[in-house]
């Protein structure tokens, strides 16, 4: 039985800045770790680093650690997995939590890799359960093209590793009157080891029409025979303020760009209103609809398990319910 301890989210530091995935990470490892005694540790690498390492005490971590060298002030693949690589040696923890941005899923499976063990990509949630006296971190995925969500264990080798997408966890609300003393380790990073380097940065523009961030979302789905009939749901989203999403199959027949597809290979919303026609309710796709304060689904099967999920269904056909809804909001 292994003795390697403790549940550790590792974090990049950018401009002294991490990622919000890593608070998302930290409280649910707060959560997991008081119910099964694991201390919860952020352990994060970058350059200058000041204010990003006192903010995970606030979100639940007992302890921080980290290592601040001049090169690593830009993600390297190499150089971050060196060093990940002597703290996991060094410390020993059981699980080991990355959050599946383009840091963390780069990184995570060189670290896998490395260390010879399992790891869980984009997992929707996190649970942990005692198992012929291990604690095995419950590793949630969809399967089955999202019609089941399984839990992976990974019950021989140490640690467990699982990368968890953007915006699935719920962000505590931060207690400021937490913190402590970080932990800085010295593990020194030579040029040779360094094998990219940024040449320019251009910032990104932040995209005006951004899903993410919007109230109100209309979704649609199979239930569209034809690109006309989906294209109405425009017409109701002016109607009422809102902006229009998707599943992957309709992003795939080319009938709305990938920016506007939501579900667990897409963009993570979390509106106040959804309205979803014509989509069966898998889990890959309700996945991505985090905690909507109302949820409205349309399909023709009374059946499908969206309506498992939505506060509000209609059984009927998704273009005649859209038409309809169309024509009452228009008198």
């Amino acid at each position: 039985m292994s003795t390697d301890t403790g549940i550790w989210v590792v974090a990049h530091s950018s401009q002294d800045k991490v990622p919000q995935v890593t608070f998302e990470l930290i409280g649910k490892a707060k959560a997991l770790g008081t119910k099964f005694d694991e201390k919860v540790t952020a352990a994060i690498i970058g350059h200058g680093m000041k204010k990003s390492l006192l903010q995970p005490y606030a979100y639940g971590a007992d302890e921080v650690i980290y290592v601040d060298e001049e090169n690593l002030k830009d993600y390297d693949a190499n150089s971050y997995a060196n060093v990940l690589e002597v703290l996991i040696g060094k410390y020993k923890p059981a699980s080991v939590l990355f959050g599946a941005d383009s840091v963390g899923r780069d990184l995570a499976p060189r670290i896998g890799v490395r260390l010879e063990t399992g790891i869980s990509a984009d997992c929707i949630d996190l649970d942990m359960d005692i198992i012929d006296g291990a604690k095995l971190l419950m590793q949630k995925k969809p399967y089955l093209n999202g019609e089941v969500v399984v839990d992976i264990l990974c019950k021989e080798r140490r640690p467990q590793m699982a990368t968890v997408k953007p915006g699935m966890l719920e962000l505590v609300k931060p207690d400021e009157s937490k913190s402590g003393t970080p932990i800085r380790e010295e593990v020194k990073v030579n040029d040779a080891e360094i094998l990219t380097r940024i040449i320019k940065s251009i910032p990104r523009v932040e995209c005006e029409n951004d899903i993410c961030k919007a109230d109100v979302i209309v979704a649609g789905g199979r239930g569209f025979k034809t690109k006309g009939d989906f294209d109405r749901l425009q017409e109701l989203a002016d109607l009422i303020g809102g902006m229009v999403g998707a599943t992957r199959p309709i992003v795939q027949e080319g009938w709305i760009s990938e920016e506007f597809q939501i579900g667990q290979s897409g963009k993570i919303v979390k509106p106040k209103l959804y309205i979803a026609f014509g989509i069966s309710g898998a889990v890959m796709h309700t996945g991505g609809v985090i905690k909507p304060g109302t949820f409205i689904a349309v399909n023709e099967n009374p059946e499908a398990p969206i309506f498992n999920v939505a506060h509000y269904g209609v059984a009927g056909d998704c273009k005649d319910v859209l038409a309809s809804l169309i024509e009452t909001l228009k008198k």
